[in-house]
């Protein structure tokens, strides 16, 4: 089973970064779709600058902030996975 994922078309280039590592491209102003396998995750970027300033930013450090960003979230995601994982099952009687 796979969830479907379309991407619409954006002013700047995209990508899907997947679980296992692989990664879609996908050009400004092209819609494209994906599968992401059934229990899998995907992250989506795009170079498109948040404000003027954004745009001065090397490409070198645009991807750094992004990969830190990314690694944080999946970090707190983990996290709270961990504790929800840690309460107990059952109220006992």
């Amino acid at each position: 089973m796979a969830v479907n994922l379309t991407l619409m078309a954006t002013e700047a280039p995209a990508v899907v970064y997947f679980a296992d590592g692989s990664s879609v491209s996908v050009p400004p102003q092209e819609e494209r779709s994906v599968q992401i396998p059934d229990g899998d995750f995907c992250t989506i970027s795009s170079t498109a600058a948040a404000n003027d300033e954004a745009e001065h930013i090397p490409p070198e450090e645009r991807a750094l902030a992004f990969a830190e960003r990314m690694v944080s979230f999946w970090v707190e995601l983990a996290d709270k996975a961990r504790e929800a994982a840690q309460q107990p099952q059952a109220t006992p009687v």
